[in-house]
C-alpha cells in the first residue's frame, strides 16, 4: 500500500463572534437622560412634546394604531417607528407603553436590540446577534426605569408625596417614609397612596409603585403569602371542613 504524503489540511478557523455586553447604567445617569427631555403641558408631562424633539434629533416617528393587538407598543429600530396600541387601553396603559419605547431610543438600545415588544407584563426584546444574551433583562430595566422618571419626575413626585402625607395623615416613623406590612390599615394606606399617585400623574398602578421603591419611600416588611400563619390556619380549616 502506498503511503499517503502527510499533508496539512487549512482549515478555515470560525471567526469568534465577539459579544458585546451591555453596559451598567447608572440610575442618577437614566434619570438625568429623561430630565433632559422633560416637556409640560398643563401640569402633565407631555410625551407628545417629547416625540417631537427625538423625531427631530433622530428620525423616531409615533404611530397610534386601532389594530387589535396584545401588545401595549413596538418599538422598530430598523424603521424606527414607535407602535402604539390604542384599542382597549387606558390613557395611563398607552403612556407607559410609549415612555418605555422612548426610553429605549433616548438611550440609544438600538446598539443592543432590533426590536422590543411592550406587554402588559413584561417586554420581548429582539437582540442583534452580536449583544449578549443576558442583555435582555438589563434593557428592560434601564426603559423601564426611564420611563419612570420621564412620567414622575423626581422634584414633583417628591413634592406631591409631601402633599399626601398631610392629606392622608402619615408620616415617618423610624422605618421610612412608607412602611407596609400584614397589617390591613397599612396596606390600604399604601394602596390609597398608589392610587392618588396613578391618578396625578396618569401612569399605571405598577409604574407608581416601581418609582416608590427607586426613590426609597418604602419598607416593605410584609411575609409571603405562602407562610403566614393565618392563611395556614384558614386554608386548613378550609380543607378539613
Amino acid at each position: 500500500m502506498k503511503k499517503l504524503g502527510a499533508k496539512e489540511k487549512k482549515r478555515k478557523k470560525k471567526k469568534k463572534v465577539v459579544s458585546i455586553p451591555v453596559p451598567f447604567l447608572d440610575p442618577d445617569f437614566i434619570e438625568s437622560e429623561s430630565y433632559r427631555r422633560v416637556r409640560f403641558c398643563d401640569d402633565r408631562v407631555s410625551l407628545e412634546e417629547v416625540c417631537s424633539t427625538l423625531e427631530v434629533e433622530s428620525g423616531l416617528r409615533v404611530i397610534f394604531s386601532n389594530d387589535v393587538s396584545t401588545a401595549l407598543g413596538i418599538i422598530d429600530f430598523s424603521t424606527s417607528v414607535v407602535t402604539i396600541f390604542t384599542v382597549g387601553r387606558s390613557l395611563d396603559v398607552q403612556r407607559l407603553a410609549l415612555a418605555h419605547c422612548i426610553g429605549h431610543a433616548a438611550l440609544d438600545h438600538g446598539r443592543f436590540m432590533e426590536s422590543g415588544v411592550v406587554y402588559d407584563s413584561h417586554v420581548d426584546i429582539r437582540l442583534k446577534p452580536s449583544t449578549s444574551i443576558n442583555g435582555s433583562s438589563s434593557l428592560e430595566w434601564q426603559a423601564r426605569s426611564f420611563a419612570s422618571s420621564l412620567l414622575m419626575p423626581r422634584q414633583v413626585f417628591l413634592s406631591y408625596f409631601s402633599h399626601l402625607q398631610e392629606k392622608l395623615d402619615f408620616k415617618s416613623r423610624g422605618h421610612g417614609p412608607i412602611y407596609l406590612d400584614d397589617q390591613l390599615c397599612n396596606r390600604m394606606l399604601y394602596a390609597e397612596i398608589v392610587t392618588e399617585m396613578r391618578i396625578f400623574f396618569d401612569a399605571p398602578k405598577t409604574l407608581v409603585a416601581f418609582r416608590i421603591n427607586a426613590l426609597k419611600l418604602l419598607t416593605d416588611a410584609r411575609r409571603p403569602l405562602r407562610v403566614t400563619e393565618e392563611v395556614a390556619a384558614e386554608t386548613l380549616n378550609t380543607f378539613f371542613k
